[in-house]
């Protein structure tokens, strides 16, 4: 255990109230997080358009777009989490039991990317409407976006790829 050396985190992980987890140390600048954080990702479809938002200033890969996103909070589930961040990023209250799980797809562990090993969950929830009330500094901008424009974009994550698979049903 000497190897571990305590570090505070900015969110609880698992339930964690003392707000802080361990890490095995460092490559390069990066801290390698021993913890696991449980992520969703949900593709929002408006008839043949996604939903994309561009991210703040104050969050990692600030400016690019990604699919709303997110972590799992302490005592949710990943259907409320779906249903949380969808509303959280762009005004849009769809309730948990209308997404629909597209399966588990990556666990991201690649500590010059992110510094916690993602598991992530995806959905997808058709709308009924394109209205968008983003009110919040996580998401600046949103798109709506078709399969001929994902290349106009500079995305955060590997975003495109779950896009053009939605767009190819």
């Amino acid at each position: 255990m000497e190897k571990f050396m305590k570090s505070k985190h900015i969110a609880p992980i698992y339930g964690n109230k003392e707000n802080t987890c361990y890490t095995k140390g460092n490559i390069g600048d990066k801290k390698v997080w021993v913890s696991r954080a449980t992520a969703v990702c949900i593709v929002a479809q408006f008839d043949k358009a996604i939903l994309i938002g561009q991210r703040g200033e104050k969050l990692n890969h600030a400016g690019k777009w990604c699919l709303p996103c997110g972590y799992v909070d302490y005592d949710e589930t990943i259907y409320e989490a779906a249903s949380r961040e969808l509303y959280e990023e762009m005004g849009i209250y769809v309730p948990p039991a209308k997404f629909e799980e597209v399966g588990f797809y990556e666990v991201m562990s690649d500590p010059t990317r992110d510094e916690l090993q993602n598991i992530t969950f995806h959905f997808h929830v058709g709308l009924t409407s394109m209205f968008v009330n983003i009110d919040n500094k996580e998401v600046v901008s949103h798109s709506w976006i078709t399969k001929n424009m994902v290349d106009d974009f500079e995305f955060a994550f590997n975003h495109p790829e779950r896009i053009l698979k939605r767009l190819d049903k």
